[in-house]
């Protein structure tokens, strides 16, 4: 009763219904091109007619279960493919496999579509992310024992050194922080497979499948750019043949790349494991979960009595870079915390720091890549060195100062190509430069 694309066209069929639609064909990156052509022949069709088409001419009725955020590869249906059938369309409103529901479903989405998920936290729902490759591996085997289909899978991020026939040498095909690991060793039924405990599986092997727990590889071929807010997607690093060949825009790559990711991580009913190769990406996503607030206010217990050899420290969120010099974007995202020594630290302030960029103000003692701790503010005082946002985004640290009753920043440089710069309506002092920190 459960049947392929080729043997639908064997027949006619009254009904015929249709899951995971969006693995349906169009004539590219596949294999068997002659045999391919010979259906569309068969059927009356031209030679780039798609196994939708396939299905259209077989059956008097057809149900077509389709999410295009699953189309992987160049091969897929095109959306406007099934868009063109002018079909009855209904929506599916309830997400089966993960336990956490369809928020953890939209959570998914929006952190791949750069928007803020409404909820981070899932009742009865394990989610992790590992700063560890080893960590992760030993909780999936752990949760094997526990629960059974539980396994690591990877984005197509390394090349496949020990598939059947290869010429390398080499015993394993991904490596992280030395930890070395074999992709799947059969490419049918792999999570039924007798060593899949041992092996990682990739989007094709997963695909349909439901597991109570998966560890999620994101690999080095997708990142995130702090600076542009954007995902960046390496073509070199992206070793799928077959789901990148022919692909000349970068951003249907980036999609179909953004979809397998979306896809594994919604494999696990009870769980979902992640470990993330790019740090910056890790970061971010860090960040998705525990939203902080850029700045810190700080708090003290007046009652509160330490020892006189412990150092006091205060973590203080570093918030990017300030360009000393041609404005650059500024990062309103944390990047890390730094430990600030609390006796540096006002009762009542608030506190941030910028990372120097650039000369502008060497002469002011603040030089290039310099930790600046600055104090909150919503206004500067002539002589005060200010940390200014420019145009809703570029940040900048000059002297503040006024001229014939306009406010005016200056730069203190052994560069004489820093310029003043006049403020116009919109700018803002984010801060008081207090002191450059260790």
């Amino acid at each position: 009763m459960v049947i392929g694309p080729n043997d639908v066209v064997r027949q006619k069929y009254d009904l015929l219904i249709v899951d995971e639609s969006h693995r349906l064909q169009r004539r590219k990156n596949i294999m068997g091109y002659g045999a391919y052509d010979t259906v569309n022949k068969n059927l009356g069709l031209d030679k780039d007619a798609t196994q939708l088409e396939w299905i259209m001419r077989s059956s008097k009725h057809q149900i077509f279960l389709y999410d295009k955020n699953q189309s992987v590869k160049p091969s897929d249906i095109r959306p406007e493919d099934f868009q063109k059938l002018n079909a009855k369309e209904y929506t599916l409103n309830t997400q089966m496999r993960v336990e956490a529901g369809e928020e953890y479903i939209k959570f998914i989405e929006d952190i791949f579509d750069l928007r803020k998920p409404e909820k981070t936290e899932f009742k009865n729902y394990d989610f992790k992310i590992f700063d560890n490759i080893v960590s992760l591996v030993k909780e999936i085997k752990t949760k094997e024992d526990e629960y059974k289909l539980s396994r690591v899978v990877a984005g197509y991020a390394w090349p496949w050194h020990t598939k059947s026939g290869s010429k390398s040498i080499q015993k394993h095909d991904i490596e992280i922080d030395g930890m070395k690991l074999m992709w799947n060793s059969t490419a049918q039924d792999w999570v039924n497979s007798p060593n899949a405990i041992n092996e990682v599986g990739c989007i094709h092997t997963v695909q349909g499948y439901d597991l109570n727990y998966v560890g999620v590889i994101i690999g080095p071929e997708f990142s995130y750019n702090p600076i542009t807010k954007k995902f960046n997607v390496d073509k070199s690093k992206y070793f799928d043949t077959n789901g990148r060949n022919g692909i000349t825009d970068p951003n249907e790559l980036e999609r179909y790349i953004i979809n397998i990711y979306k896809t594994l991580l919604t494999r696990g009913i009870k769980g979902t494991y992640v470990y993330i190769v790019d740090e910056n990406l890790r970061n971010y996503i860090k960040r998705v979960l525990n939203p902080v607030i850029v700045v810190t206010q700080i708090q003290f217990n007046k009652e509160e009595v330490k020892s006189p050899y412990q150092m006091e420290t205060i973590k203080i969120p570093l918030v990017g870079s300030a360009p000393c010099g041609n404005p650059l974007m500024g990062e309103e995202n944390i990047e890390e915390y730094i430990d600030v020594s609390k006796n540096k630290i006002r009762p009542g302030a608030k506190y941030f720091i910028v990372r120097a960029d650039g000369d502008s103000m060497n002469k002011a003692g603040i030089n290039d890549g310099d930790l600046v701790l600055c104090r909150w503010a919503e206004k500067g005082e002539t002589g005060d060195r200010v940390v200014a946002l420019l145009g809703g985004e570029n940040v900048t640290i000059k002297y503040y100062d006024k001229r014939d009753g306009r406010r005016i920043l200056l730069p203190k440089s052994t560069n004489p190509q820093h310029q003043p710069i006049i403020p116009e309506e919109g700018d803002s002092v984010q801060g008081i430069v207090q002191e450059i920190i260790n």
